[in-house]
């Protein structure tokens, strides 16, 4: 998301992201970031870099979840699954079983939403070519906007206050 329109979304966001970065470097160096204490929300979008690093997608949730771990439990969290590529290939099913996980570790955490990406993909589960630049992976204007339709969507929707 480092390319992310921030106007996209409602009220005043920061963007902390670094390309190419994985979870697992994020889990390192969130601890570090003073504002989360400030933060009433924060979204979450971490993973398909540690996949094409060979990572599995329980070694990525394990990962997710130490990011968490630094974020304040009062804090409200959009954990964002991660988006389907353009090109369908094994990595389709490792994103699926990653994306399972995080909304699974959502699931055990008060104030955190997990926000399925797949309406953004086709009828064949790949990411939609409107969508997607031409390397596949990244997203198009069009893409980035329907992706702020999602979440600012989902964020105007009451976070658990409790876990199950």
């Amino acid at each position: 998301l480092h390319s992310f329109p921030t106007p996209f979304l409602q009220g005043p966001v920061v963007n902390y992201s670094i390309g190419g970065e994985t979870a697992e470097s994020l889990a390192k160096r969130v601890a570090h970031y003073k504002s989360l204490s400030r933060a009433k929300q924060v979204i979450l979008l971490t993973g398909l870099n540690d996949l094409m690093q060979g990572r599995s997608p329980k070694e990525i949730a394990i990962s997710i979840a130490r990011v968490l771990d630094h974020i304040p439990a009062t804090t409200s969290v959009a954990l964002v699954g991660i988006l389907p590529l353009r090109r369908a290939d094994t990595m389709d099913r490792s994103i699926l079983e990653t994306n399972h996980l995080l909304a699974n570790l959502s699931s055990g955490r008060a104030h955190c939403m997990f926000i399925n990406t797949q309406s953004l993909a086709d009828a064949s589960g790949s990411l939609r070519s409107n969508f997607a630049t031409a390397d596949g992976i990244h997203l198009t204007s069009a893409g980035y906007a329907q992706l702020a339709i999602l979440l600012n969507s989902a964020l105007r929707q009451p976070f658990p206050l409790q876990h199950p």
